[in-house]
């Protein structure tokens, strides 16, 4: 190998050296700036907020679920008397 081919993969290494560098200062930059998350308790630091979070959120889910089920099961009920 002679020296200027040597030269040359020095030089192309500290380019590519230089240009690893160029792009973790910008990752670091970015990564400085907070992401904008919602505001809700299911991101809270507190084990508790989070846990009475998905507890509220199960309770509105089932209820959007289960209130028209129950409406349907009584009109069918009415319908065929069996509340007599």
């Amino acid at each position: 190998m002679s020296s200027t081919d040597f030269g040359n993969s020095l030089e192309a290494l500290k380019q590519e050296m230089l240009s690893l560098k160029e792009r973790i200062v910008q990752l670091e930059n970015r990564s400085q700036h907070p992401v904008n998350l919602p505001r809700t308790m299911l991101l809270s630091d507190s084990f508790l907020a989070r846990a009475f979070a998905v507890l509220g959120l199960y309770i509105v889910s089932s209820l959007i679920i289960f209130i028209p089920l129950y409406a349907i099961i009584i009109v069918f009920m009415l319908m065929f008397g069996l509340f007599n």
